[in-house]
């Protein structure tokens, strides 16, 4: 009901500074930027992680193409009722904890969730992650893929990386979680076939 609504904030200043950066082929500048001892070094790094990151985000680009592409061509239908019913488990994983921590109503609560499953742009996306699943479902099914004990390790690797848990505290969680267990398995199951589908790819030109 709020929503788009003008909103006034009243703001105290503690304290007021100004930035001043260092000058960039200094020593301060360089230890700040951290790719090199010279401003030479330095350029070169960014260049080349410039260019890494135009390459990745190239592949990325290209992969989405390909999936869209096997979605297209299967022409698989995800029913209306899946589509609300995943919105609603992303809903409850993401926004329902905070809002019951803030004592939201129950009709606060479905109002949010409201909002969510009527918004365009998150129906299509659910809509489409859901189709991918399938396809990717149905190929692995087809060619009998199935992630393998490095996958797994790799993953475990870097969910280490990310939290404050250890290598050997992921896998415990994996062998006593059958839930968690099954939802990794799917994440690295769609990984493993999505790889093996760009195998296959072949660009022309």
């Amino acid at each position: 009901a709020q929503r788009e609504m003008p909103a006034r904030f009243l703001v105290e200043v503690k304290a007021a500074r100004e930035l001043r950066l260092p000058e960039e082929d200094s020593p301060e500048g360089l230890a700040l930027v951290g790719r090199g001892a010279t401003l030479e070094e330095a350029m070169q790094r960014l260049r080349q992680e410039l260019q890494q990151e135009r390459l990745v985000a190239a592949r990325d680009a290209l992969r989405e193409h390909v999936l869209d592409l096997l979605v297209e061509r299967s022409e698989v239908e995800v029913p209306s009722a899946l589509v609300e019913e995943e919105i609603r488990r992303q809903w409850a994983s993401v926004e329902q904890p905070a809002l019951e921590r803030w004592k939201a109503s129950p009709e606060e609560l479905e109002y949010a969730l409201q909002s969510w499953q009527w918004d365009p742009q998150t129906r299509g996306e659910t809509e489409r992650r859901l189709k991918i699943a399938l396809v990717l479902g149905a190929i692995a099914a087809r060619d009998r893929i199935q992630p393998g004990a490095k996958d797994v390790d790799e993953f475990v690797k870097g969910m280490a990386g990310m939290t404050q848990m250890s290598r050997e505290e992921w896998k415990k969680v994996l062998a006593s979680d059958p839930a968690t267990a099954q939802r990794v398995h799917s994440f690295l199951l769609q990984v493993a076939t999505t790889n093996h589908v760009m195998t296959k790819v072949v660009i022309e030109g």
